[in-house]
């Protein structure tokens, strides 16, 4: 599954972001010389209104945030491009959820030392990004283990492959396709 050209457009218009931070090093960049399109709704434009979900960027980190639905409540989780995993929840928000425990493990420093305890689980029922999704794999781990600032979850690229996806910051808006845009937007190859 690629997610190559995803993350091509969503490079071009993440601002004053550190890329590396949500990149790291297992997805391949390719970035066209010289293209920047004029404003985000030029490439946007390309998209349905049924391709386009709202994002709200995290007030102490600026990361996006998308909106899960589960069963009974909706809960805004981190778009995290370096996450190609399943989903992971937090203690924040696991009493609002249905789910069962599969396994549990520890993570650790790279020192060694224990980091903290993280729960496999069968989510029961969610949807993200308008697909649902039940009895799904994920996991439930301590904000603790990844941040200094307290968060819901995670939601990573696993949801987008083979998908087509731009992300802007200034619009604060997500926008996600079956096929390609590439071609749309005269795209020097």
């Amino acid at each position: 599954m690629r997610t190559t050209l995803v993350v091509t457009i969503a490079i071009l218009l993440i601002h004053d972001i550190t890329i590396a931070q949500y990149l790291r090093d297992n997805i391949q960049i390719e970035i066209p010389a010289g293209f920047y399109p004029e404003n985000d709704l030029t490439i946007f434009n390309h998209y349905s209104d049924q391709e386009t979900f709202p994002i709200s960027l995290h007030p102490v980190f600026g990361i996006p945030e998308i909106e899960v639905a589960f069963e009974d409540t909706t809960s805004k989780l981190f778009f995290d491009f370096g996450n190609n995993s399943n989903i992971i929840i937090t203690p924040s928000i696991k009493e609002l959820l249905k789910y069962s425990i599969i396994d549990s493990g520890f993570t650790y420093t790279p020192e060694g030392k224990e980091r903290g305890k993280v729960y496999t689980i069968k989510l029961f029922e969610f949807d993200v990004f308008g697909q649902k999704h039940i009895n799904e794999t994920a996991t439930l781990a301590d904000w603790e283990i990844f941040s200094t600032e307290p968060f819901n979850g995670l939601i990573g690229l696993n949801y987008l492959n083979d998908k087509c996806f731009t992300i802007s910051y200034r619009q604060k808006l997500l926008a996600i396709s079956d096929v390609s845009i590439r071609s749309n937007l005269n795209i020097p190859y």
